[in-house]
């Protein structure tokens, strides 16, 4: 009696020793993603939502196998936010040092030509003062035809080194706005998939809206990503999507729009008669769902993705107040489709 008493006890402390360890790491993970430094804001909210399924992973678990699964994938969210944070940081300082060695070589440039000039139109005015107090018309002559030549020199030369400095300055600025619409184009890019974010999609299909124009919209739900999210890494996850996302630009055309719509639907806007539509979505349904390889630490790994593909018409005239709510109702069905 005593031993079962022992035994009951014993199991219970190891229930109890289970659970302070479920919640620490649960509260370890929590912790992470709230301190996580937000170098960029995109990066940071992937993060932390990811991190945040994590912890809801450990409420779950009950094997070894499960902790193991969620520790192998801690450690990659934590690798992968590192090395994206590092490329944030190396781009940042790249772009600091490049501006201020172009700043430097611009000043410099325009001192060391300025300085040469000016040591030679004052020995110039020398010359030419000594000729002057010698009294010799020919010597006078002379020193002035010599420093009008020089002078006109000088100037011809300064003139030639500002178009230079000016054409170095018009590339740096060429360089700087390359620079800006990059980082204008990256606020409007989904930085996990690479395609255009909600906010760039909207605002096309807000532009087609008013114009009444004729186009349709597939929606193109991935029903299984929370799943491929527990059971592998970012990195293969993405590299996945990446795959698919590549395969549908062939399917439906390189110029025309791909963004995320949500977490997990994808939206293509496309602009063709709605007639064509459904043809074009059961081809797409049927070429992108499937398995596809992803590497990581030179292993590959294969990914399975089940894909349901849904679209929204939109005749040449029609009321455009009932677009949006069938969009947001198809956009809920292709990932229930499961």
């Amino acid at each position: 009696m005593i031993s079962l008493l022992k035994s009951i006890d014993d199991l219970e402390q190891l229930t109890a020793l289970h659970e302070a360890a479920s919640h620490t790491l649960s509260m370890s993970i929590e912790a992470t993603a709230h301190y996580a430094v937000e170098l960029h804001p995109h990066d940071a909210g992937s993060f932390r939502e990811h991190l945040t399924l994590l912890a809801a992973q450990v409420g779950r678990a009950s094997s070894v196998e499960d902790y193991d699964a969620v520790r192998s994938s801690f450690r990659g969210e934590l690798r992968d936010y590192r090395d994206r944070s590092h490329e944030e940081l190396t781009r940042l300082r790249n772009e600091l040092k490049a501006a201020a060695t172009a700043m430097e070589t611009f000043a410099n440039s325009l001192t060391a030509s300025g300085d040469e000039h000016e040591a030679q139109i004052e020995d110039e005015l020398r010359q030419l003062q000594a000729a002057a107090r010698s009294g010799d018309p020919a010597r006078m002559g002379n020193a002035i035809d010599h420093t009008i030549k020089s002078v006109s020199q000088c100037c011809q030369e300064m003139k030639k080194g500002n178009q230079m400095v000016v054409a170095q300055l018009q590339d740096e600025l060429r360089a700087l706005h390359l620079e800006i619409e990059k980082e204008r184009r990256s606020l409007y890019t989904d930085r996990s998939s690479g395609v255009w974010n909600r906010q760039k999609i909207d605002g096309r299909i807000d532009d087609l809206v008013r114009r009444s124009d004729p186009f349709c919209v597939l929606l193109v739900g991935i029903r299984n990503l929370r799943s491929m999210n527990v059971e592998h890494s970012r990195t293969v996850v993405e590299s996945s999507l990446k795959s698919m996302l590549a395969r549908l630009s062939g399917l439906v055309g390189d110029d025309v729009m791909i963004g995320r719509w949500s977490e997990d639907v994808f939206a293509v806007v496309l602009d063709i008669d709605p007639s064509m539509a459904e043809e074009l979505r059961e081809r797409v349904e049927q070429k992108i769902s499937g398995c596809y390889s992803a590497q990581e630490n030179g292993l590959s790994t294969r990914v399975n993705m089940e894909v349901s593909v849904g679209v929204v018409e939109r005749a040449k005239g029609a009321d455009g107040a009932s677009f949006y709510p069938k969009l947001g109702q198809i956009a809920s069905i292709v990932v229930e489709a499961a």
